[in-house]
């Protein structure tokens, strides 16, 4: 699947390396033959990178089918009969809620966004060659992006570990009328919990709302970043191609490459959660093998 990947985003230069021939050899020669020719090639290439992309997918879903039947089966031979069913969840042992979010972790797509990450360098190399400035202005678009994600996840354990208490309040409040029904009825208790419940529930609904803000300036301000790199890339380029440093093929090129480099980087950034949470479900479950 790694090695997919790199041939996924070699295959997905042919586009950038498409426009700089289009804009500086076909438009200037005027000859059909060579834009006929060079269109055959770059479908040709665009549906291999369908493919692999399609192959580097189904790769992953088996890896995580087959991960998820072979520590399953071994967790469940090596519990005890007494074992079982002893928490309260649904599952029969435990350590398969971790598993589930393994093969949850490895279903979400995070896998090709890490590996799609690691290849974003080569974009940035491209982009180099067209053009050290363009280079620079990529790579420091790409720097604050990491800034707000760093500032984002610094603070965001506390907020989701309030939003967490208030919400478990709630559902621990839940349960104990399940469970006490009668005695609130016939105790005439009904008004004390109405009140409990809705302040229980104002603070949860203001949790969220803030965990949700939080959240969703720094995902607004990330997607704003991307577009201000590729309109500053775009005008850099123009005014390299006024000053006849660069040509118009290059420009064009270069400000499609950005996108090829920030967003990887922004979808690796939005999996940053979900890869804590699938490392700390891999430190339980091994925990839980080794205690076998």
């Amino acid at each position: 699947s790694f090695f997919l990947s790199f041939v996924v985003n070699v295959l997905r230069l042919s586009g950038p390396l498409f426009m700089i021939l289009i804009y500086d050899r076909v438009l200037s020669s005027r000859s059909e033959e060579t834009l006929v020719a060079l269109f055959v090639m770059v479908a040709v290439f665009m549906l291999v990178l369908g493919m692999a992309d399609y192959a580097r997918k189904r790769i992953i879903a088996r890896f995580a089918a087959q991960f998820q039947e072979r520590v399953e089966t071994d967790l469940l031979n090596s519990t005890r009969q007494n074992e079982m069913f002893l928490r309260s969840g649904t599952k029969p042992a435990a350590g398969l809620d971790e598993i589930d979010g393994l093969r949850g972790f490895f279903h979400s797509g995070a896998l090709i966004a890490i590996m799609d990450f690691f290849w974003a360098p080569m974009f940035v190399t491209v982009i180099f060659v067209l053009n050290p400035l363009l280079g620079w202005v990529t790579l420091g678009g790409a720097g604050v992006m990491l800034v707000l994600v760093l500032v984002q996840m610094t603070f965001l354990g506390a907020r989701k570990e309030e939003a967490s208490i208030a919400a478990g309040e709630i559902a621990e409040l839940k349960n104990m009328l399940v469970a006490s029904r009668d005695v609130v009825r016939s105790q005439e208790m009904g008004g004390g919990f109405k009140r409990r419940w809705l302040e229980r529930r104002d603070a949860a609904r203001d949790k969220a709302i803030a965990l949700k803000d939080w959240t969703a300036w720094f995902d607004g301000m990330s997607g704003v970043m991307v577009m201000l790199t590729r309109y500053t890339v775009l005008a850099c380029g123009a005014y390299l191609t006024l000053q006849g440093t660069l040509t118009i093929g290059a420009m064009v090129a270069a400000t499609f490459l950005v996108t090829r480099v920030l967003s990887p980087v922004e979808r690796f950034m939005g999996t940053l959660p979900s890869m804590r949470v699938a490392k700390s479900d891999w430190g339980k479950l091994q925990k839980i093998l080794l205690s076998r």
